[in-house]
């Protein structure tokens, strides 16, 4: 694929595992010229507003040889968005 600068895809994980913290989403991303695998998690806030859903992301350098979808730190601020 041929990516432009600071863009990037995700896409449905259809080998989430339900006994496992997998990405709810997996892609790549290129930002600053360098190639980023990015795994998304869709998130529900503290208040439990299923309309403000979100997406938290990781951000994992291709070159650093580790698998996208590595478990992440919890997340759930209350965010205005």
């Amino acid at each position: 694929m041929n990516q432009k600068n600071n863009t990037g895809v995700l896409f449905i994980n259809d080998r989430k595992r339900p006994e496992r913290y997998d990405p709810d989403t997996t892609g790549k991303a290129l930002v600053g010229g360098k190639e980023y695998y990015v795994s998304g998690w869709t998130k529900v806030p503290k208040n439990n507003d299923k309309s403000k859903r979100y997406q938290s992301l990781s951000f994992i350098p291709v070159q650093q040889n580790t698998q996208p979808g590595q478990p992440q730190p919890d997340v759930e601020d209350d965010l205005p968005f």
